[in-house]
């Protein structure tokens, strides 16, 4: 499988300890019509069992319209089994559930067993392709059309190449700050960088810090100390800001990106969106 670029965009700003108003503010936010499930089980009070089907459904929550269209984006509530249990059985009566899937078991008993509360797609399979996923303070989210080898060329490439990259900035930094966001990081979905893809559910600032820090680079699984030291004599952090304003800054052919970070500085400081000239 190729590499991809993933957008982490850091502290939204949605209500997500509330589904329904999470799902109504996502409707108002993107525009779009969308509809709030949660995965389909059965409880039997005969019995005390919990039962989930064969292949995934959805039991449908609510809807909410922003037009007409039949078209409308997913919105999967992963918490609602765990809290619905909670709701409506007592400590005596959790004990007494037999789950027929483990893996239905830990999603009710285990808090941390989803590493997003929500995730965002399109009800229609055929439709479009759109993904977005949501933890407590941040969401991930496939970036851009270009494998990451690509994409992460243009950091090398001349005035053409940085004027994509640019139009790719403006294009996630907007889709940021739709979600009330004021960092994001671009990493790859393969490689070390991937640690801050799998922490989505960390703090923001325990998740920007790992990317300034390169912390990433303790806890990936290296197969040897000497890979590890020639991964990272090459490997360069870019700042998206210093980017575009210093025009000095350079790579190396033998060097690669690793994790681009943005606090759009530039953008908010110069309240400009366009690309400098100078």
């Amino acid at each position: 499988m190729g590499w991809d670029p993933i957008l982490l965009g850091l502290k939204h700003s949605l209500p997500v300890d509330d589904p329904m108003a999470t799902a109504q503010e996502l409707s108002k936010r993107l525009e779009r019509n969308v509809v709030l499930v949660c995965e389909e089980f059965w409880y039997d009070e005969a019995t005390h069992t919990v039962a989930t089907p064969p292949s995934t459904n959805y039991k449908e929550l609510a809807r909410f319209r922003v037009d007409d269209s039949p078209s409308f984006l997913r919105i999967i509530d992963y918490r609602y089994p765990a809290l619905y249990f909670q709701k409506h059985f007592d400590a005596k009566q959790l004990e007494n559930l037999k789950f027929k899937d483990s893996w239905f078991e830990a999603a009710v008993t285990d808090p941390n067993y989803y590493l997003y509360l929500y995730d965002v797609e399109e009800e229609d399979s055929e439709a479009e392709f759109f993904d977005l996923s949501i933890s407590r303070e941040n969401f991930d989210r496939y970036a851009f059309s270009q494998r990451w080898s690509s994409w992460a060329r243009g950091f090398y490439e001349g005035e053409e190449a940085r004027q994509r990259l640019w139009e790719d900035r403006m294009a996630a930094h907007q889709f940021a700050k739709l979600m009330g966001c004021e960092k994001m990081i671009i990493c790859s979905d393969q490689g070390p960088a991937t640690d801050l893809y799998d922490h989505i559910d960390w703090p923001a600032e325990k998740l920007w810090e790992s990317a300034i820090s390169c912390s990433f680079y303790d806890t990936y699984s290296w197969d040897s100390e000497e890979e590890k030291v020639a991964w990272m004599a090459n490997s360069r952090p870019i700042h998206f800001a210093d980017f575009f304003t210093d025009k000095t800054l350079f790579l190396n052919e033998e060097d690669f990106v690793e994790v681009v970070m943005d606090d759009f500085s530039d953008l908010e400081q110069n309240n400009h969106h366009s690309q400098p000239t100078s």
